[in-house]
């Protein structure tokens, strides 16, 4: 098992390089569905810490809304959502 800390501080939307190197992704295609669909791959149980959702909603919701997704379909990865 392994935990990830996402700082929407530091993320905003169409920053792909950073999200992809949070989550220790090669950048190949800067996607939203590219980077989703390789999560959806990844068989290791995930704990994300999500801090800053509320205050971030409105800069960085793409992010927001994918995880949320992600968090849906998979059953290795579990949001644990700060404020």
């Amino acid at each position: 098992m392994r935990k990830i800390i996402v700082d929407l501080n530091r993320v905003k939307d169409d920053e792909y390089v950073a999200m992809y190197e949070i989550f220790g992704l090669d950048v190949l295609n800067k996607s939203y569905e590219d980077f989703e669909r390789r999560m959806l791959q990844i068989q290791i149980e995930t704990i994300v810490e999500v801090k800053n959702r509320k205050y971030n909603l409105s800069t960085c919701s793409k992010w927001i809304f994918i995880l949320e997704d992600i968090q849906q379909k998979s059953d290795y990865f579990y949001c644990i959502w700060g404020v």
